[in-house]
């Protein structure tokens, strides 16, 4: 189901317009944080991890970056 889930997002944020771009960035991505931090370890993580689309998983580091300056 996360990788359905995941799939359908990265296809709104690669189709969708600005709104749609921001609405995924700012709420979904956003979430992967809280997501990670909820993992009881490393091993969940992972999993996780293998099912993210490499498009909003760079999304996410890019979003990381951003966010420590």
């Amino acid at each position: 189901m996360l990788k359905r889930c995941f799939t359908a997002a990265e296809r709104l944020y690669i189709k969708g317009n600005e709104m749609i771009n921001n609405a995924i960035d700012n709420v979904f991505i956003y979430s992967f944080s809280e997501l990670f931090a909820d993992c009881t370890d490393r091993r969940e993580r992972r999993k996780i991890q293998a099912v993210m689309p490499s498009y909003l998983y760079s999304a996410y580091v890019q979003q990381i970056l951003k966010s420590n300056y």
